[in-house]
């Protein structure tokens, strides 16, 4: 009888989650294949999985999964394993897959980032979104010491000068996702060497935010903090309580949905 009562009880927060999402969730977008790289996975003021930072990223996960399926979203980069499938075959190779196991780091310097970048550069992907903790100044940030903006040299000893060495299709998008993320050198240097086709870069101003909610079950009279959590939703791009960032990156991408969802 207990068994039946939890799965009953699953099953009907499913279905309340899907409800919340289909009332205030994105709508399903023809979008192609999306790969997010994260320079950063946490706010470096905490180390809580679900504060600060790390709650926007993750809302911005489920915004992109729930608008392009999550069968056609890939997120890589910080707390993530590149090749986790992969079983290596020499000593060599050991070492490499190792040193793209970010599954640990919650940063990126640039150095990890350009190896994660060539590990994947025979993949095709038609939106690239890049993101991470940025400055007005320098854009996205890289995490050495100190705190590090994009370096072009850099980049272009690792190769990321050349087209070929990017996951990305022909007439693909790249997103620099964070506050201030159209500082700095990395939006030139993209649109310089053709990484990607004029106009294809899209690089974010002001605060970066992306807002969503819990889901909660139980009678009217508990107040709404004590319910029971039985999911999160990310708010479409263009509800009312969406953050204004996600507002212009939904304009630029051209996602077409109601934008008068409450």
């Amino acid at each position: 009888m207990a068994e039946g009562i939890k799965f009953q009880f699953a099953v009907n927060a499913r279905a309340l989650v899907e409800k919340r999402k289909a009332e205030h969730g994105p709508q399903r977008q023809d979008g192609g294949k999306v790969l997010v790289l994260l320079i950063s996975r946490a706010d470096v003021r905490v180390t809580s999985s679900v504060e600060g930072f790390n709650r926007t990223v993750e809302n911005y996960e489920i915004l992109l999964q729930d608008t392009y399926g999550a069968e056609n979203v890939t997120v890589l980069g910080a707390g993530y394993e590149t090749f986790p499938e992969r079983e290596p075959r020499t000593e060599g190779e050991r070492k490499y897959l190792e040193s793209l196991d970010f599954s640990e780091i919650k940063f990126l310097v640039q150095a990890e980032f350009a190896k994660l970048i060539r590990s994947i550069s025979g993949e095709e992907y038609d939106q690239i979104h890049i993101v991470g903790h940025s400055d007005p100044l320098w854009g996205l940030l890289f995490y050495n010491t100190p705190l590090v903006g994009f370096k072009e040299e850099k980049a272009m000893s690792a190769r990321l000068d050349k087209p070929g060495n990017w996951p990305l299709n022909p007439g693909g998008k790249i997103l620099l996702v964070g506050c201030g993320a159209n500082g700095g050198r990395l939006k030139g240097f993209l649109e310089d060497y053709e990484i990607a086709e004029p106009g294809k870069v899209f690089a974010m101003e002001g605060d970066f935010d992306c807002e969503g909610a819990w889901v909660r079950v139980g009678p009217d009279y508990v107040p709404l903090e004590e319910k029971i959590i039985v999911g999160r939703i990310t708010f479409g791009w263009y509800h009312t309580e969406q953050h204004e960032s996600i507002k212009a990156m939904g304009l630029w991408l051209g996602i077409q949905e109601a934008r008068r969802r409450q």
